[in-house]
């Protein structure tokens, strides 16, 4: 661990956003998600609360896509870099989670599930590790009822293709669940979300909030 440690001071890391090399022990930087601290203050440290839409009563992002936190989800999902993907989550369940998220007294998390094709590729499912650490870090018990039944993702369609109601998800049949928090790593257009908070409602759970890392409408 101390020989870990001394190469962390001295030896170098490179920036996932602004390519910048940096060391271990510059202030302000972040190892864990190959940020330089130029990059890492334009990360936001607290959640946004925004309005409710629809079926979902509470919905709360960290940042934007096209910001620092975008390029190192874009890292860890397509460069199939599970400690990266890992760190996220910690720096998302860390995000002001106390004054936030625990005062609503959820009783269950549960992530919207990425494709088995793309799972097997990346060796891991992104909603499903931040969820995981969200219920770790909150104590907060994590279930999985949501099924994809349509592989194709919403990051993959075009124009309208996104606003296409046609059902995509199905869930298992949820009991003492009244109030749950639905977790993804991207919102894009909100449909997806929205048709896993339908099949939620449908099946048991009186109401749903959403946590996503990143925001495409920010």
């Amino acid at each position: 661990m101390i020989f870990r440690d001394l190469l962390d001071i001295f030896i170098p890391f490179e920036c996932l956003c602004c390519g910048k090399t940096f060391l271990g022990d510059d202030k302000g930087a972040n190892i864990s998600l190959s940020l330089c601290a130029d990059c890492m203050i334009l990360v936001p440290r607290v959640l946004r609360s925004k309005e409710g839409e629809d079926l979902i009563i509470k919905r709360y992002i960290l940042s934007g896509y096209d910001g620092p936190l975008g390029f190192v989800l874009r890292a860890a999902k397509y460069g199939n870099n599970f400690p990266l993907m890992y760190a996220l989550g910690q720096f998302l369940a860390q995000s002001n989670w106390n004054n936030i998220l625990q005062t609503e007294m959820y009783d269950g998390i549960v992530h919207v599930p990425t494709g088995r094709f793309r799972k097997l590729q990346r060796g891991f499912d992104q909603a499903e590790v931040l969820a995981i650490i969200l219920s770790q870090e909150s104590k907060i018990q994590r279930f999985s009822s949501l099924i994809r039944i349509d592989p194709k993702e919403q990051s993959k369609r075009i124009g309208q293709e996104r606003f296409n109601r046609k059902l995509r998800f199905r869930s298992k049949e949820v009991r003492g669940r009244d109030k749950v928090l639905l977790v993804d790593d991207v919102r894009t257009s909100g449909n997806t979300l929205q048709q896993c908070a339908q099949e939620l409602l449908c099946s048991g759970v009186k109401e749903v909030h959403s946590i996503c890392l990143l925001s495409r409408q920010i």
